[in-house]
């Protein structure tokens, strides 16, 4: 993940400009807030979401119709699915733990330590 740009680097957008007004200009400030990994983070699954309500569904003589954009979606597919494996390789990659119940507590371990008194 790439950290946020730094405050000591002043940024402003010029007046007049599209990014100066509207949502654009609040994508701006999120971008500087949040930074440009996690904004694109924040689109794919979004992204996601929105292919899972609405499923594709059209034809090859529609997609060659629209000028092929389904291959621009491939590369949004494909950050999707790398994202997906880091998550399932951190999941595996997480050593298991007792459940807190089964935790001696430290009167528990002296007890265990100390020798048996016949």
């Amino acid at each position: 993940m790439n950290p946020p740009r730094s405050a000591s680097v002043p940024f402003t957008v010029p007046p007049g400009t599209p990014l100066a007004v509207g949502w654009r200009f609040q994508a701006v400030l999120l971008l500087e807030q949040h930074g440009l990994a996690e904004l694109l983070d924040v689109l794919a699954a979004y992204a996601e979401l929105r292919c899972q309500h609405e499923p594709d569904d059209c034809s090859a003589a529609e997609e060659a119709a629209q000028g092929g954009w389904c291959r621009i979606a491939q590369p949004a597919v494909r950050r999707i699915e790398r994202k997906a494996e880091l998550l399932a390789a951190e999941k595996r990659a997480l050593p298991k733990l007792p459940h807190p119940s089964r935790i001696p507590s430290r009167a528990e371990l002296q007890r265990r330590r100390a020798p048996a008194v016949a």
